[in-house]
């Protein structure tokens, strides 16, 4: 029993045979042009996926450094040292205060407010020069701090007042 047979199909007023082997898969002209449409299917899909993984394979941009912030630490210990200071201030003990200070200082060297609060305490100590020299390094410290600069200012200038009647 021969499993081939021969099929007519109509296009546009001719005829045409087509070759169909039933059982094998077989169809000349349709599975070749079913086998193009899924090479260029197959193709398309894994060209596509080169470029889109393409667009993956982008470097991170570079860290960016930012400047470390100063420990906590060192800020609570600068306060520790100016309420200590001050209150040594309030019961007139200047020489101590003035110590209690520079040890803030040797710990916290940035920290403008122990700078000013040292310059106060020289003022009243009448050590004028020095005053106004701690005063300006205070300023030099305090960045954008209206406050502490104000206080600079005014120790500056009573010093200068200071030294200007003195002489």
């Amino acid at each position: 029993m021969d499993l081939k047979k021969s099929v007519s199909v109509q296009k546009r007023g001719s005829t045409k045979a087509a070759q169909t082997t039933i059982g094998k898969f077989s169809h000349n002209q349709e599975y070749t042009g079913n086998t193009m449409k899924t090479t260029y299917k197959l193709l398309f899909l894994f060209l596509f996926s080169i470029l889109l993984f393409q667009g993956c394979a982008t470097y991170p941009p570079p860290p960016v450094h930012y400047p470390a912030p100063p420990p906590k630490q060192t800020n609570t210990i600068s306060a520790d040292f100016s309420r200590q200071a001050t209150t040594q201030v309030r019961q007139g003990r200047l020489d101590l205060a003035a110590a209690t200070l520079e040890r803030g200082l040797r710990i916290a060297p940035k920290d403008a407010m122990l700078w000013s609060q040292l310059a106060e305490i020289k003022l009243q100590q009448q050590q004028y020069l020095q005053a106004r020299t701690l005063a300006e390094k205070s300023n030099s410290l305090a960045g954008r701090s209206p406050g502490i600069m104000e206080i600079n200012k005014r120790i500056i200038e009573e010093a200068m007042l200071q030294t200007a009647t003195q002489h």
